[in-house]
């Protein structure tokens, strides 16, 4: 195997990313490496409009992929609420999803889904990828392996967001710096004229 086809080299890069996008890039490579699976996709909820966008996605359209009824957003919603992965071995046998229309339309058969979980709790994105051909393409260890790489996801995005804002703070403070040390050498300089000043005086 080689370094490009081992989910590993991609862990690696997504755990030195320095981009978001980087990290949803890297992510969709590890998933696309160690589940091969027909389709796959990395979403983040947009911060503003709390909505979910596509960041990264294979075989999918990220404009319409939460639009077109392609994947079953019902368990998409079922994730974002439960806060836990999802594992369908058999989607169109489900008693659960069955009758979804997602699953009738797009002829789902396994699908593995897992939140991306900010540390505060709060559901910052999932990954999701499916198979339409072959029931049982994931188990468990898929279903385990999805949840721990949503959660690199989140903590390699916590960690970016971090550093840039650590990195935008200290752009801006040695100018406020500068400015106190000017304010301060201007209130020296005055004192010492003043000081000049009265030992002139006879």
């Amino acid at each position: 195997m080689t370094s490009e086809a081992n989910p590993e080299f991609f862990i690696d890069k997504l755990q030195h990313a320095s981009t978001r996008r980087e990290i949803f890039e890297y992510a969709l490579d590890a998933m696309l490496a160690h589940l091969t699976p027909e389709r796959a996709l990395v979403a983040c909820r947009d911060k503003e409009t709390e909505e979910l966008t596509a960041q990264a996605t294979h075989g999918l359209d990220p404009q319409t992929v939460f639009l077109a009824g392609e994947i079953s957003t019902e368990m998409i919603k079922t994730v974002m609420r439960d806060k836990q992965p999802m594992l369908l071995v058999d989607a169109a046998r489900d008693p659960k999803m069955n009758d979804r229309t997602s699953v009738i339309l797009s002829g789902l058969r396994s699908i593995v889904c897992a939140p991306i979980l900010h540390s505060g709790g709060l559901v910052m994105g999932l990954v999701y990828a499916d198979n339409r051909i072959r029931a049982g393409a994931f188990g468990p260890p898929h279903e385990e392996w999805c949840q721990k790489l949503a959660a690199m996801i989140a903590q390699r995005l916590t960690e970016v967001e971090r550093g840039q804002a650590a990195e935008k703070a200290g752009k801006t403070q040695p100018v406020a710096l500068g400015q106190v040390d000017e304010a301060t050498w201007n209130a020296q300089r005055q004192k010492a004229f003043a000081l000049f000043r009265e030992g002139q005086v006879p």
